[in-house]
């Protein structure tokens, strides 16, 4: 989720940056609509953002325990990260 703030030039640019403890409830949502849908978040390997807030770094925002998606979701990232680094070994190189 990505949340910019007004920059000069934009149409927003008169417009006051959003207050940072209005965003909370939207950030632990995000984090807890992932959790709830199941979906692999945090699995990727390496994927390193600055614009955005991505939904597994919501976690610390949310109070509900999730315990078993989340050990689900350390499984699977050591999985994907295996299977990643494995075809990065098969693969040519130019």
């Amino acid at each position: 989720m990505c949340v910019f703030r007004p920059l000069r030039g934009t149409d927003h640019e008169d417009r006051e940056p959003l207050d940072i403890e209005s965003l909370i409830p939207v950030f632990r949502r995000l984090y807890e609509a992932c959790m709830e849908a199941g979906l692999p978040i945090g699995c990727a390997p390496d994927v390193h953002v600055s614009l955005v807030l991505l939904p597994e770094e919501c976690e610390s925002l949310s109070t509900r325990p999730f315990r078993w998606h989340r050990m689900k979701l350390a499984v699977m990232k050591r999985v994907f990260a295996a299977q990643f680094a494995r075809r990065l070994r098969r693969r040519p190189r130019a």
